[in-house]
């Protein structure tokens, strides 16, 4: 845990919990296998059993008042099983930037019908980062299959972290919990708080004044 500057305001910044992705991954590299193509996975059994211990922490120590969450079911999973439901925003800024399969994220008709607690009418259709012209999941998944979907540009995540920095600045609360994803906390956390690792595990807070 590492704190950045002497302001007031307390933003905790936490990887998600294991994903069954994270988890495949891992299993078709120790046996030499091709990837799978797996969209916006849920959490694993390991997963489930993190978001317990940090559902722990976060009541005892950290006590944020609200929780901005990537729309990714992994973030959401483990924001709604270790923070709740309550005093939630749904930010597409924090997403994780789409470089893999697991990027390509659901629809945000069916969030909504499958997170009927939260709210997204706030999201576009397609809130992901996509190429001109794709118009649903299944286009993504059948691009990446090919080899032909484009990821996203430097330029397009570098947009994104200086929106999201001005969106937690904005923010009337004191005590805030963002549940978002390795690659993006690493990139927004090295620009904007000096941290230096590539890595943050499942779970894992950085907390920071700003």
């Amino acid at each position: 845990m590492a704190t950045s500057t002497n302001q007031n305001k307390r933003v905790h910044f936490i990887r998600h919990a294991e994903s069954v992705c994270n988890v495949l991954r891992r299993e078709l590299k120790a046996y030499k296998l091709p990837n799978a193509v797996i969209p916006d996975p849920g959490l694993s059994y390991e997963g489930m059993q993190q978001t317990n211990r940090l559902k722990e922490y976060l009541g005892r120590t950290l006590k944020p008042e609200i929780a901005i969450c990537s729309p990714y079911t992994r973030t959401i999973h483990t924001c709604l099983l270790s923070y709740g439901s309550n005093n939630v925003v749904v930010s597409p800024l924090c997403g994780e930037r789409v470089s893999s399969c697991d990027d390509i994220g659901l629809q945000a008709s069916y969030l909504q019908g499958l997170f009927p607690m939260l709210d997204f009418s706030s999201l576009d259709e397609i809130w992901w980062y996509v190429q001109d012209g794709i118009d649903s999941q299944q286009e993504a998944v059948s691009l990446i299959a090919q080899g032909k979907l484009e990821f996203e540009t430097n330029g397009n995540v570098t947009t994104r972290m200086e929106k999201f920095y001005d969106f937690l600045l904005k923010r009337p609360e004191q005590n805030i919990a963002v549940f978002a994803h390795n690659d993006f906390l690493c990139e927004f956390l090295s620009k904007y708080f000096g941290f230096t690792d590539s890595h943050l595990d499942n779970c894992e807070v950085f907390s920071a004044n700003i």
